[in-house]
């Protein structure tokens, strides 16, 4: 498969920069063209979420303004949202999902993947995670720290003891199926907060337990002077649907003992997160990514 990369990519992967090039972030393009039999060559003509947002009514407005006529959206709750801005919204199940049906699965499960709630180019972290990093020591061995890469960039590996592995740069387009690989072969997956991977661990047939108190992150210096501080939210000022909504995950997730099996509120709440009502054949994926081509080009 080729070991992860932190190599910044030229985005020319599968012309999506013909489109929306953060299609391709995550290898999430890829996947759905792969999985529906989609030339590899061509952009998807629509914007493909990179990872589940919890709010409501809130659209960031790069994708809203994207030159795309469609959104292949995942959660239901976004479809209002994403209405408003003018796209056509196709039903669609997050690309992890196809993921799992496409890449190839660990063939047995054994310790805890650890994976801390990470950051971005446009965030810094309040405090600490020592906290964190001492609840990890005690967990089912073996232990393997699964980082985001811009978090070990920043040199917060420094806070755990252990196997450090990664999936790779944002734009490495094998991150999604080294994902399938990491959560396929564990028993436990820990973090600190909800995320997205909180459903994908699910998925995947990992027990999810969250751990110590969930980060701070405060907008920094070149997010503010790049005009996002009316876009992103300090992690304490998320909108309020936002806040409810993980507030109930947390709940769900978190003061579980570890040899408890993945409940079916857990599995109905990765099942609606990652829309898997709406996971397609690969004809029909394939029809829903010609028609966003048909839509694009129409006269």
């Amino acid at each position: 498969m080729g070991k992860p990369s932190f190599k910044r990519y030229p985005m020319t992967t599968g012309g999506e920069m013909r489109s929306y090039w953060p299609n391709a972030n995550y290898g999430n393009a890829r996947t759905l063209k792969e999985y529906a039999g989609y030339p590899t060559d061509q952009p998807i003509w629509a914007v493909v979420p990179h990872g589940i947002f919890y709010d409501d009514d809130y659209v960031f407005p790069g994708e809203a303004s994207a030159p795309v006529p469609c959104v292949l959206n995942y959660p239901s709750h976004r479809d209002g949202a994403w209405a408003a801005t003018g796209k056509e919204v196709i039903p669609s199940a997050a690309p992890f999902l196809y993921a799992m049906e496409m890449y190839p699965h660990a063939t047995e499960r054994r310790g805890t993947i650890v994976m801390p709630q990470h950051l971005t180019t446009l965030y810094d972290l309040e405090g600490d995670l020592w906290e964190f990093a001492e609840a990890c020591e005690k967990l089912p061995r073996p232990v393997t720290y699964l980082m985001y890469w811009e978090d070990i960039d920043r040199g917060f590996d420094k806070y755990f003891r252990g196997v450090i592995k990664t999936c790779g740069h944002v734009q490495d387009q094998r991150f999604l199926e080294r994902l399938v690989g990491h959560l396929t072969g564990a028993e436990y997956v820990v973090s600190n907060e909800v995320g997205s991977y909180t459903q994908y661990a699910t998925a995947a047939g990992a027990r999810f337990r969250l751990m110590a108190r969930p980060p701070k992150f405060v907008l920094n210096e070149m997010g503010i002077a790049n005009g996002f501080k009316d876009v992103f939210k300090n992690s304490d000022e998320r909108h309020p649907e936002e806040q409810a909504r993980v507030a109930e995950i947390d709940a769900l997730f978190r003061d579980h003992d570890f040899d408890e099996p993945i409940t079916e509120d857990q599995r109905d709440c990765s099942d609606y997160y990652l829309r898997r009502s709406a996971f397609k054949t690969r004809p029909k994926l394939l029809a829903d990514l010609e028609y966003c081509r048909e839509k694009k080009f129409a006269k």
